[in-house]
C-alpha cells in the first residue's frame, strides 16, 4: 500500500486554471451513493432503470438526482415528469454488474430491465428492482436546472426493506454492503466496514 502522507506540495484547480486536465471534484466528495432511478414509460409499457452517481436525500422525505441534460434529456427525467413518480433501489455487489449494464444509452422504447435480465417488481406507480434489498417510491416535485444540469427532485411515499439485512429492527449496513460510486469511470466501493463512535452532546 502506498504511502498516505500529505505532501507540502499542492496543485491549484479553478475552473479557469486546471493544470490536473480533469475536474477532481468527483474523486474529493466521496463516497457518493448511486441512485438506481427506476421508472414506468408509456403508461407503464415500458420499464425503465438507470444509474445516477449524483443522488442526494435533500431532508428527511426529499431526494434528488442530477441529470446531464447537454446532451439531450435522460430517459429518467423524462419519465418522472411525465409520469409524476420515480423509484430508487439500492445497489448491492450482486447487482453491480447489471447496474453498470443499465447505463447503455438504449432507445426510449427499449427497457434496461429486460436488457440486463432484471427481475421487476410491477409497482402501482414504478417498477422496482425485485433483488434490491432497500427501494423507494418517490412523487416527483420539480426539476432545477442548474447550468448543464438538471436536479430532479421527489418525495419519498414508500420504502420497502427486505427484512432479512434489518439486525435488532435497524437496517445492518454489513448486511447489505451497498456498493457507491467514487471517483471516475470505473471506481467502485463497498461499503462493509463501519467505525462507531459516541455523537458529542
Amino acid at each position: 500500500q502506498e504511502d498516505a502522507s500529505i505532501s507540502e506540495n499542492t496543485v491549484e484547480y479553478t475552473p479557469s486554471n486546471n493544470p490536473l486536465g480533469y475536474n477532481p471534484l468527483k474523486a474529493i466528495i466521496l463516497n457518493r451513493p448511486i441512485g438506481w432511478i427506476s421508472c414506468y414509460y408509456k403508461d407503464k409499457q415500458v420499464q425503465h432503470v438507470a444509474p445516477f452517481s449524483f443522488f442526494v436525500n435533500l431532508s428527511q422525505h426529499y431526494v434528488a438526482f442530477s441529470s446531464y441534460t447537454a446532451n439531450g434529456f435522460k430517459d429518467s427525467q423524462l419519465d418522472a415528469e411525465e409520469s409524476g413518480f420515480f423509484g430508487v433501489n439500492t445497489v448491492t455487489p450482486e447487482l453491480a454488474k447489471p447496474m453498470n449494464l443499465s447505463s447503455a444509452g438504449i432507445d426510449r422504447d427499449e427497457s434496461e430491465f429486460e436488457m440486463a435480465k432484471l427481475a421487476a417488481i410491477r409497482g402501482e406507480h414504478v417498477p422496482l428492482v425485485k433483488d434490491s434489498p432497500f427501494t423507494m417510491v418517490c412523487k416527483y416535485i420539480k426539476t432545477v436546472n442548474i447550468g448543464a444540469f438538471a436536479l430532479v427532485i421527489g418525495k419519498v411515499q414508500e420504502i420497502n426493506v427486505d427484512e432479512g439485512v434489518l439486525k435488532d429492527g435497524v437496517p445492518d449496513q454489513q448486511k447489505i454492503r451497498p456498493v457507491t460510486r467514487c471517483g471516475y469511470e470505473d471506481e467502485y466501493a463497498v461499503i462493509d466496514q463501519l467505525i462507531n463512535t459516541q455523537r458529542t452532546e
